[in-house]
């Protein structure tokens, strides 16, 4: 078995905190004074004290990287391997900017800077709906000065505007230094820059399409400046993690590659440096003595392996025979959340959860054939389906009960009224919509009276797309069966993923053509982006449709105060009053509206031997790794 090598971790557990793994402890051991010593005395025997074992944790992964250049083509860098060599996300947010940085820039609003500067027509721009474009005649555009939608102006001539420039500068710590002992300076995240350009690396291209400009401005600052009209709510990611100019800068960038042959002299400047690279077995690293933090203790490991996992090999028993210290979220399958559940409670493992997929109920407010009956387009009927949907219960059966509640378009979110289950109170909104139980058995579909633009008694019967997936297939039976104490009619249609999901307009969901829909949208930091239910994302053909079939709004929502919110949400820094006060006013728009309904969240596991400490997902980033410098076992645990 691939995980089999022997396990140092439970001996280095013996180790006093803050003992370094290759010292020996001791000097050797003195004579007895004792005993005197004699000519016939025998001669005294020195015993050395044993060296300390390193202490190792072992990472066991399925997949193995292709290559350890992060811009490598079809790179897939797992995010354990990346934190120890760079000690940050290759996403970093402003709330996870790595910490090799003085400080968070735009952290308050405040210290964001706008330079205003003269823009020609066909010049590149942000436009005031927030999309890559030129300055050319009818596009809107905000002005210098202007940071919000109601102010923004159409082009109409053909001179100079002037516009707002968004500018953040960028200062390493000082002292800074790679695993070979070259210093880190402004140079490397340049070139690192420099290399993403070259290269079109995916991880930054958002970040590149919307740069006008990034310089090193000494040895240890960087400014990055926008495109004019651009501003988001993530400063930190316009940061580009530094890579060493002076071990690759001669090469070509298509040329870099760091294969098994190359991997011990990889310069890094996480916490720990590599090793050796045995292709298919296991990439063991061992500690950066340049690590800034390295006089803190940290990282609390002398070495960290990474083993992969042979096909068919059983992940959650090579945990519980020590094998492994450690699984990534990547390596449990829902299907088994349960059983690691179990030995969460029976204090075997250590488990870590975190928000991936927000799962929500798809309603078709709008449409796209105007003929169609449009049962859902009245936001009472949208809210009585919440109130009669049994969602609040329907989180804590799934995924073994580890689903988070989605109560909004955010996991944390707290909207009142919005995740309650009162059969009773959705039954009084269908009366007042003009919904009514004519023959008075909730049972049946209830029945168009003066329901608007409804003709009367037209059932309230609804089919609910979904997949064959056994967790949807579980909630699409659980809501038709909860909704049909309301009188709502549920049929449930499975279809194949790529056939119901497919784009429009021949796809059921994309085409507008559905009335309920199960949808799930992938949003690690646990937050769902609302621009999902923007107009600009309403899937119809060009130019009805701005994204022609491509946007992502199924529902066909329509709202310009949403809009306008959403965008002033996005462009807020994260973390401050704006910020806070445009979710806030988000969220309330949308448990209104309602055009879905939130679930759950879908959670991912991570899981750990049951005397790890450290196994935490930080909030602000939706990810465990970036405590990985913390990471620890046993007695020598200094972190909770």
């Amino acid at each position: 078995m691939i995980c089999t090598a022997a396990i140092l971790s439970l001996l280095g557990c013996q180790a006093k905190p803050g003992e370094a793994g290759f010292t020996p402890v001791a000097a050797l051991s003195e004579t007895p004074s004792a005993v005197p010593f004699t000519a016939t005395s025998p001669s005294p025997t020195f015993v050395p004290s044993p060296t300390p074992l390193p202490r190792e944790l072992t990472i066991c992964l399925a997949k193995e990287p292709l290559n350890l250049f992060v811009f490598f083509p079809g790179q897939v860098f797992p995010a354990p391997l990346f934190s120890a060599i760079y000690g940050s996300q290759p996403t970093a947010s402003n709330l996870n900017i790595p910490s090799i940085l003085e400080a968070q820039p735009g952290v308050p609003e405040s210290a964001a800077r706008f330079e205003a500067a003269s823009v020609l027509p066909g010049e590149p721009i942000v436009d005031a709906s927030g999309s890559s474009n030129v300055l050319a005649k009818k596009v809107r555009y905000r002005p210098a000065g202007c940071h919000a939608g109601d102010c923004a102006l159409e082009y109409t001539g053909d001179q100079a505007v002037q516009m707002d420039v968004w500018t953040l500068t960028f200062q390493l710590k000082a002292g800074l230094h790679w695993s070979d002992g070259a210093a880190l300076t402004a140079s490397d995240s340049l070139y690192s820059f420099e290399l993403a350009k070259a290269l079109r690396a995916g991880t930054y291209s958002r970040t590149l399409e919307r740069t006008l400009s990034y310089t090193a401005l000494d040895e240890r600052t960087v400014e990055w400046r926008g495109l004019p009209g651009f501003k988001d709510s993530d400063p930190g990611g316009k940061f580009f993690m530094p890579l060493p100019r002076h071990a690759w800068g001669a090469q070509a960038p298509a040329d870099i590659s760091i294969d098994a042959g190359d991997a011990a002299n990889l310069p890094t400047f996480g916490p720990f440096k590599v090793r050796s690279w045995n292709p298919g077995s296991e990439l063991i690293l061992e500690r950066n003595p340049n690590y800034f933090q390295a006089s803190e203790g940290l990282p609390h490991f002398d070495r960290l392996a990474f083993r992969w996992f042979a096909p068919g090999e059983n992940a959650q028993q090579a945990l519980l025979a020590g094998h492994c210290d450690l699984l990534d979220f990547s390596e449990i399958p829902s299907s088994q959340f349960s059983s690691y559940r179990k030995l969460q409670q029976a204090s075997k493992v250590k488990l870590a959860v975190r928000p991936a997929s927000w799962e929500a109920l798809y309603f078709n407010v709008q449409p796209f054939d105007s003929k169609q009956p449009n049962l859902l387009g009245q936001a009472e009927v949208r809210q009585a389906i919440a109130l009669c949907s049994g969602r609040s219960d329907l989180a804590l059966r799934m995924f073994g009960g580890l689903a988070l509640p989605a109560d909004g378009l955010g996991f944390t979110a707290q909207v009142s009224g919005t995740a309650q289950t009162d059969p009773a109170a959705g039954s009084a909104l269908l009366d007042k919509a003009g919904w009514l139980d004519l023959d008075h058995n909730p049972a049946t579909p209830r029945t168009a009276q003066s329901a608007p633009g409804i003709p009367a008694g037209t059932p309230l019967q609804l089919t609910l797309l979904t997949s064959a997936d056994a967790d949807r297939q579980a909630s699409a039976d659980a809501l038709r069966d909860n909704l049909a104490v309301c009188g709502i009619g549920v049929t449930v249609d499975t279809r194949p993923v790529e056939e119901y999901l497919a784009p429009g307009p021949d796809g059921p969901v994309f085409g507008r053509k559905f009335s309920l829909a199960l949808l799930a949208w992938s949003a690690p930091s646990g937050e769902a982006p609302c621009s999902l239910f923007t107009s600009l994302e309403v899937p119809a053909p060009y130019p009805q449709g701005a994204l022609d079939w491509g946007g992502a709004n199924a529902a066909g929502y329509a709202s310009p105060v949403f809009d306008q919110t959403c965008q002033a949400y996005e462009e807020a820094t994260a973390g401050t009053e704006a910020s806070q006060q445009a979710r806030q006013q988000l969220e309330t728009l949308f448990s209104q509206d309602l055009p879905a309904l939130p679930l759950y969240w879908q959670p991912r596991l991570a899981a750990a031997r049951s005397d790890f400490c450290g196994l935490r997902v930080e909030p602000a980033a939706g990810d465990l790794w970036a405590n990985l410098p913390i990471f620890d076992l046993g007695e020598a645990c200094r972190a909770p």
